[in-house]
Protein backbone atom coordinates (compact mmCIF):
# COMPACT_ATOMS: atom_id res chain seq x y z
CA UNK A 1 0.00 0.00 0.00
CA UNK A 2 2.76 2.68 0.97
CA UNK A 3 4.24 1.99 -2.22
CA UNK A 4 1.42 2.30 -4.62
CA UNK A 5 0.35 5.36 -2.46
CA UNK A 6 3.83 7.15 -3.38
CA UNK A 7 4.05 6.14 -6.77
CA UNK A 8 0.20 8.27 -6.80
CA UNK A 9 2.42 10.96 -5.15
CA UNK A 10 5.08 10.91 -7.42
CA UNK A 11 2.81 11.38 -10.61
CA UNK A 12 0.81 13.71 -9.35
CA UNK A 13 4.43 16.13 -8.27
CA UNK A 14 5.29 15.12 -11.77
CA UNK A 15 2.28 16.50 -13.41
CA UNK A 16 2.06 19.65 -11.16
CA UNK A 17 5.21 20.28 -11.92
CA UNK A 18 5.03 20.44 -15.38
CA UNK A 19 1.75 22.32 -14.68
CA UNK A 20 3.61 25.44 -13.09
CA UNK A 21 6.55 25.21 -15.84
CA UNK A 22 3.61 25.77 -18.52
CA UNK A 23 1.85 28.47 -16.73
CA UNK A 24 5.46 29.60 -16.45
CA UNK A 25 6.25 29.96 -19.92
CA UNK A 26 2.39 31.43 -21.12
CA UNK A 27 3.36 34.45 -18.94
CA UNK A 28 6.64 34.91 -19.87
CA UNK A 29 5.33 34.81 -23.40
CA UNK A 30 2.28 36.83 -22.57
CA UNK A 31 4.60 39.87 -20.95
CA UNK A 32 6.94 39.77 -23.94
CA UNK A 33 4.25 40.14 -26.57
CA UNK A 34 2.63 43.38 -24.50
CA UNK A 35 6.36 44.56 -24.44
CA UNK A 36 6.19 44.27 -28.52
CA UNK A 37 2.99 45.85 -28.77
CA UNK A 38 4.05 48.90 -26.77
CA UNK A 39 7.44 49.33 -28.45
CA UNK A 40 7.72 53.12 -29.84
CA UNK A 41 8.65 54.68 -33.56
CA UNK A 42 12.13 55.20 -33.70
CA UNK A 43 12.25 58.42 -35.96
CA UNK A 44 15.09 60.11 -38.29
CA UNK A 45 15.67 62.62 -39.89
CA UNK A 46 16.40 62.10 -43.48
CA UNK A 47 17.14 64.91 -45.10
CA UNK A 48 17.27 69.12 -44.91
CA UNK A 49 17.26 72.11 -47.19
CA UNK A 50 17.26 75.76 -47.05
CA UNK A 51 15.73 77.96 -49.32
CA UNK A 52 16.05 81.87 -49.54
CA UNK A 53 12.70 84.14 -50.67
CA UNK A 54 11.31 81.17 -52.14
CA UNK A 55 14.43 79.47 -54.15
CA UNK A 56 16.46 76.50 -53.07
CA UNK A 57 19.84 78.35 -51.97
CA UNK A 58 22.40 75.61 -53.78
CA UNK A 59 25.47 74.55 -51.26
CA UNK A 60 23.14 76.57 -48.17
CA UNK A 61 24.55 79.94 -49.93
CA UNK A 62 22.24 83.13 -50.87
CA UNK A 63 23.53 86.45 -53.04
CA UNK A 64 20.63 88.99 -53.01
CA UNK A 65 18.57 91.73 -51.56
CA UNK A 66 17.29 92.09 -47.62
CA UNK A 67 15.35 91.79 -45.88
CA UNK A 68 15.41 88.09 -46.98
CA UNK A 69 12.70 84.73 -45.85
CA UNK A 70 14.86 81.90 -44.94
CA UNK A 71 12.80 78.76 -45.04
CA UNK A 72 14.78 75.66 -43.40
CA UNK A 73 13.34 71.99 -44.26
CA UNK A 74 13.60 69.07 -42.60
CA UNK A 75 11.96 65.45 -43.62
CA UNK A 76 11.00 64.11 -40.54
CA UNK A 77 10.75 59.59 -41.08
CA UNK A 78 9.34 56.82 -38.60
CA UNK A 79 9.58 53.14 -38.05
CA UNK A 80 5.62 53.63 -37.71
CA UNK A 81 2.77 55.73 -37.14
CA UNK A 82 3.48 58.33 -34.29
CA UNK A 83 3.49 61.93 -32.95
CA UNK A 84 6.70 63.93 -33.27
CA UNK A 85 7.34 66.35 -30.32
CA UNK A 86 10.15 69.35 -31.38
CA UNK A 87 11.16 72.58 -30.95
CA UNK A 88 13.98 75.07 -32.79
CA UNK A 89 16.73 77.05 -31.82
CA UNK A 90 19.09 79.50 -33.65
CA UNK A 91 22.68 80.84 -34.00
CA UNK A 92 21.05 84.34 -33.08
CA UNK A 93 19.45 83.15 -29.52
CA UNK A 94 15.80 82.76 -31.42
CA UNK A 95 13.94 79.65 -29.85
CA UNK A 96 10.95 77.95 -30.07
CA UNK A 97 8.81 79.51 -26.89
CA UNK A 98 6.68 75.98 -26.70
CA UNK A 99 7.43 72.69 -28.53
CA UNK A 100 5.33 71.70 -31.50
CA UNK A 101 3.88 68.46 -32.49
CA UNK A 102 2.97 66.48 -36.03
CA UNK A 103 1.75 63.37 -36.82
CA UNK A 104 3.58 60.88 -39.11
CA UNK A 105 0.83 58.88 -40.08
CA UNK A 106 2.47 56.51 -42.40
CA UNK A 107 5.66 54.28 -41.68
CA UNK A 108 8.69 54.81 -43.64
CA UNK A 109 6.92 58.03 -45.70
CA UNK A 110 8.51 61.44 -45.30
CA UNK A 111 6.67 64.54 -43.35
CA UNK A 112 7.97 67.47 -43.57
CA UNK A 113 9.01 69.95 -40.54
CA UNK A 114 9.31 73.42 -40.95
CA UNK A 115 10.85 76.90 -39.83
CA UNK A 116 11.38 80.00 -41.22
CA UNK A 117 13.24 83.12 -40.70
CA UNK A 118 13.13 86.98 -42.03
CA UNK A 119 16.26 88.40 -41.71
CA UNK A 120 17.80 91.72 -41.58
CA UNK A 121 17.95 94.46 -43.96
CA UNK A 122 20.04 96.19 -46.18
CA UNK A 123 22.39 97.51 -43.89
CA UNK A 124 26.12 96.85 -43.03
CA UNK A 125 25.38 94.63 -40.08
CA UNK A 126 23.99 91.74 -42.62
CA UNK A 127 26.33 92.48 -45.45
CA UNK A 128 27.77 88.74 -44.87
CA UNK A 129 26.06 87.23 -42.35
CA UNK A 130 25.86 83.34 -41.24
CA UNK A 131 24.33 81.49 -38.73
CA UNK A 132 21.86 78.52 -38.35
CA UNK A 133 19.22 76.47 -37.12
CA UNK A 134 18.81 73.45 -35.31
CA UNK A 135 15.83 71.36 -35.44
CA UNK A 136 15.40 69.45 -31.18
CA UNK A 137 12.98 66.56 -31.73
CA UNK A 138 12.44 66.01 -28.06
CA UNK A 139 10.13 62.53 -28.29
CA UNK A 140 9.67 59.50 -29.28
CA UNK A 141 13.39 59.53 -29.23
CA UNK A 142 15.60 62.36 -28.95
CA UNK A 143 17.74 63.72 -31.82
CA UNK A 144 18.82 66.92 -33.68
CA UNK A 145 20.01 68.27 -36.87
CA UNK A 146 21.26 71.76 -37.44
CA UNK A 147 21.24 73.51 -40.86
CA UNK A 148 23.97 76.21 -41.27
CA UNK A 149 24.32 78.75 -43.66
CA UNK A 150 28.03 79.63 -44.19
CA UNK A 151 27.42 83.04 -45.96
CA UNK A 152 24.26 85.20 -46.44
CA UNK A 153 25.71 87.89 -49.16
CA UNK A 154 23.39 90.88 -49.72
CA UNK A 155 23.08 92.96 -52.39
CA UNK A 156 24.15 96.33 -51.65
CA UNK A 157 22.87 99.18 -54.56
CA UNK A 158 22.16 102.68 -54.37
CA UNK A 159 19.03 104.59 -53.39
CA UNK A 160 18.17 105.86 -56.97
CA UNK A 161 18.62 102.35 -58.49
CA UNK A 162 16.50 100.59 -55.76
CA UNK A 163 13.90 103.15 -56.40
CA UNK A 164 14.13 102.58 -60.18
CA UNK A 165 14.05 98.75 -60.14
CA UNK A 166 11.56 98.62 -57.01
CA UNK A 167 8.39 97.06 -58.58
CA UNK A 168 5.15 99.19 -57.33
CA UNK A 169 3.97 98.75 -54.21
CA UNK A 170 6.76 96.85 -53.22
CA UNK A 171 8.77 97.53 -50.15
CA UNK A 172 11.04 94.53 -50.75
CA UNK A 173 14.54 94.61 -51.46
CA UNK A 174 16.23 95.06 -54.68
CA UNK A 175 15.35 93.11 -58.44
CA UNK A 176 18.25 92.10 -60.08
CA UNK A 177 18.77 94.42 -63.13
CA UNK A 178 19.49 91.83 -65.25
CA UNK A 179 15.69 90.10 -64.70
CA UNK A 180 14.59 93.79 -66.50
CA UNK A 181 16.61 94.02 -69.90
CA UNK A 182 15.84 92.04 -72.80
CA UNK A 183 18.74 90.14 -74.35
CA UNK A 184 20.01 90.76 -77.65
Amino acid sequence: MVVRRQISMNRISVRTRVAIRITRLAFALTIMMAAAATAHASIRIGGSSFSANGQLARDYQYTGSCPVDLKFDWGVISTEPTTVTYSFVRSDGGHSSTSQSVGLPNANRSVPIIDEWQLGANTQQFANYSGWVQINIESPNPISQRISFPSIALAQASASVDRLFRPMGSSRGIINIRDRVPSI
